[in-house]
């Protein structure tokens, strides 16, 4: 069986994100989707003199995750360091990172020079994923269609926009050809599954099965395939995809 080669590496969201490895490899995708390469000096592949506990990533992601519902200047203020320190260890997590922080920056235009210089004291790595941050808040405006999914949920954490999650829909009901497996449609409808199911986020919800709903047969029967037969009845209405279950060996008596 074949594997599509997708457009963008999928890596989901921190706590969700650091548990989860990336689904797909990197290919030619547009410099905007590519991981940000750090500045070249003595300390850019240098990880921070205190690494962070378990307890202190998951602080910082549900802090992400949950931002949107009531956007909190001074709590930002308190974790921006850390996003940035976490988002520079963990391979893969500085995409939504740079989304998140980003979106938070073009809401907040005139709180952006103070976190710059927050950003100026910490090692090359952190510094470099402020300043793409501040680009895309101030210089580029990524399209949907720019974004992966791992993008797209650093937006939505950060504004709580549902066309974001409804893109997320989108892609997790892309059509493949037969016989290829298309890994980030597959990682996009996981993160439905997980995020916006299993982790309650009613908003991110709502947008998916409001997209499915008008979504054709062949969009909803791709998606489907990706779906346990809970997650189908939740998202489409319906289960139009049975899972395969397993017969057990037959023993001769």
């Amino acid at each position: 069986m074949k594997t599509a080669k997708p457009r963008l590496a999928v890596a989901i969201f921190l706590a969700t994100i650091f548990s989860l490895a990336a689904h797909a490899e990197t290919t030619d995708a547009p410099a905007a989707n590519e991981n940000p390469p750090a500045e070249k000096s003595n300390d850019s592949e240098k990880p921070s003199k205190k690494s962070m506990s378990q307890e202190e990533e998951m602080e910082i992601s549900d802090f992400m995750m949950n931002y949107y519902k009531e956007p909190n200047l001074k709590k930002f203020d308190e974790m921006f360091r850390k996003i940035l320190t976490v988002s520079a260890a963990h391979k893969g997590s500085s995409q939504p990172a740079i989304i998140f922080i980003s979106e938070v920056f073009r809401a907040n235009p005139e709180k952006i020079a103070d976190w710059e210089k927050v950003a100026e004291t910490l090692p090359s790595k952190e510094k470099t994923l402020a300043k793409i941050a501040k680009n895309f808040a101030t210089e580029i405006e990524l399209g949907l269609d720019d974004m992966g999914p791992d993008m797209l949920w650093g937006a939505f954490f950060a504004t709580g926009n549902n066309k974001f999650p409804a893109k997320v829909a989108a892609i997790a009901a892309t059509i493949s050809p037969k016989n290829v497996i298309d890994m980030t449609a597959a990682a996009s409808a996981w993160s439905l599954a997980s995020i916006a199911i299993d982790q309650k986020h009613t908003v991110a919800l709502e947008a998916a099965k409001t997209y499915l709903e008008t979504a054709s047969p062949e969009e909803r029967a791709a998606i489907a395939e990706r779906l346990s037969e809970k997650n189908q009845q939740i998202l489409l209405g319906e289960v139009l995809k049975k899972e395969e279950k397993e017969t057990p060996p037959k023993t001769e008596k």
